[in-house]
């Protein structure tokens, strides 16, 4: 199966990984209404479209508002600020177990590679960190849940250890231009994940 270079146009539902059903939330989303859920991709978008061209220590949240003609009260009724606004398009993730009992990393590397042209322009800017420390969290959790089930369920060090690979594979898989396949990556990734596990 292959997966086509992403467009710069993404949607937030896009974002939460509504296109990839494999990577799954660990909590269902309540049933939003339309209004709520326009507003919100409107912010979003109008968000994203100055993160391309602006740092993002430069973007106020009056930007925002100016980029998409939002009212500031309609803006923090649904976020807090432009960092909340941002990492809402992030997942919690919950990486599923494949057929040879190693998470099945093709959905999030699938994930990466669409949103690449979202997440450049973050790379060399200081809240790269902040999202980095939400994902290798989450990444930690669900490495921690994958692992219950082997020898090494009281292993603390081996899901952080893991995660920090993680976290570090998949900021640079979306700085590189011209990407292997998320195909090539994921199976890259789970061999050399698979000897770790294996040599502990």
């Amino acid at each position: 199966m292959v997966f086509e270079r992403a467009t710069t146009n993404k949607t937030m539902d896009s974002f939460v990984s509504e296109q990839r059903p494999q990577i799954v939330r660990k909590m269902s989303k309540p049933r939003i209404d339309p209004r709520v859920t326009r507003t919100r991709q409107l912010l979003f978008d109008g968000l994203i479209d100055l993160v391309k061209t602006n740092r993002w220590d430069k973007i106020r949240v009056q930007d925002v508002l100016e980029n998409t003609g939002v009212s500031r009260s309609a803006f923090y009724a649904h976020f807090d600020n432009k960092y909340d606004l941002l990492t809402s398009g992030i997942p919690e993730l919950a990486i599923p177990t494949g057929d040879e009992g190693l998470p099945d990393l093709l959905p999030l590397f699938a994930h990466v590679d669409e949103m690449a042209p979202v997440m450049r322009p973050l790379l060399t800017q200081p809240v790269l960190s902040e999202i980095a420390d939400t994902f290798h969290r989450q990444f930690a959790s669900s490495w921690a849940d994958h692992l219950k089930n082997t020898p090494h369920r009281d292993d603390k060090l081996l899901p952080e250890l893991m995660a920090g690979a993680l976290t570090a594979l998949v900021r640079w898989y979306a700085q590189q231009a011209d990407r292997d396949a998320p195909e090539i990556i994921a199976a890259k990734a789970n061999e050399h994940l698979r000897r770790l596990i294996d040599q502990r």
